[in-house]
């Protein structure tokens, strides 16, 4: 696996971005932008969760885990992924792309746990417990 850094991506939602493409036995599989804005990763916070949510989301489908490779880790690293693009068997679909960014005020009421809430483990959620 190779990530290329192609340079500045243009702007998304405000955000002044880098383009990265990825390739797998030099077929490209995916296109991405991300920035490293400051005053928006001082928002969002540390990208480690995401990455490693989605290496995790990705072993869970079958996939090859393009996102465990520690090439893949390192550009998630370098910034905020504001859009993605797959690419698979001559396909391309978008996987992110962020439209807008905006700061609100959210009421604590919205963090409450639901009535009818069940914890339950990952297994039992997809129905394999």
């Amino acid at each position: 696996m190779r990530v290329e850094k192609l340079g500045p991506g243009g702007d998304i939602a405000g955000y002044a971005t880098q383009k990265y493409e990825v390739y797998v036995n030099d077929e490209l599989i995916e296109e991405v932008w991300s920035s490293k804005d400051e005053e928006l990763l001082g928002e969002l916070g540390e990208v480690d969760a995401m990455i490693r949510f989605q290496a995790c989301a990705s072993q869970m489908m079958g996939g090859n885990s393009v996102e465990s490779d520690p090439k893949y880790k390192r550009m998630l690293q370098s910034g905020w992924m504001l859009k993605s693009i797959e690419h698979e068997d001559g396909y391309a679909e978008v996987i992110v792309e962020v439209q807008r960014i905006e700061q609100k005020s959210i009421p604590s009421s919205e963090f409450e746990i639901p009535a009818g809430y069940t914890r339950m483990s990952l297994g039992q959620l997809f129905g394999m417990e």
